[in-house]
């Protein structure tokens, strides 16, 4: 199978009160079959990069359970 993510993490549209806004939608083949779009509850970090570096390896443990609920499931 092919599992294809996107993510995205945003400071710009909540300049108050500094919480970023991350999201994330998992692909298996065209259709989507996991997706996220929540604030972070703190300021996680002063710097974009590393807010985006957190938020790409939380994506990433979501699409490793995926992947292993998929493999247990025996899709192909």
């Amino acid at each position: 199978f092919n599992l294809v993510y996107y993510s995205n993490v945003d400071w710009a549209s909540t300049m108050e009160d500094r919480q970023l806004t991350f999201s994330y939608c998992v692909y298996l083949r065209p259709s989507p079959i996991a997706w996220c779009s929540k604030k972070a509850p703190n300021p996680t970090s002063r710097s974009s990069s590393k807010a985006e570096y957190r938020r790409l390896a939380h994506c990433i443990s979501k699409i490793l359970c995926i992947k292993q609920l998929l493999v247990e499931i025996c899709v192909s």
